[in-house]
């Protein structure tokens, strides 16, 4: 259970990089805005699951998450060319890969 937390951690800090990263390319105030909400949510997701790992015992599961969410924020080669529209797709392709994740960790926990 600890590791698949901490790949939910991992997650969390690669949403929150990406989101603040996509501020700078947004022109839209608004849209930079949601993004800056979308970061700061992510921060405190990460601050409950650390809680719970480090009041858990360690364990020696296998990583049940594999990379299935990878890179998907990587703004410094594919996204700062990119309109706010492809912007947008790209940032909604990597929230359901997060989305994904989170549901193979609760599955993985339940089962």
């Amino acid at each position: 259970m600890v590791k698949t937390i901490q790949r939910l951690i991992e997650i969390c800090n690669e949403r929150e990089n990406g989101y603040r990263t996509a501020t700078h390319y947004i022109q839209d105030p608004a849209i930079a805005e949601k993004f800056k909400n979308i970061a700061i949510q992510s921060k405190s997701f990460k601050g409950m699951l650390v809680a719970i790992v480090s009041s858990a015992k360690s364990d020696s599961e296998a990583h049940p998450l594999e990379d299935t969410f990878g890179d998907w924020m990587d703004f410094e080669t594919d996204v700062t060319t990119s309109s706010t529209n492809e912007l947008i797709t790209f940032c909604e392709s990597g929230e359901k890969k997060a989305i994904a994740a989170y549901e193979e960790a609760l599955e993985n926990m339940v089962t």
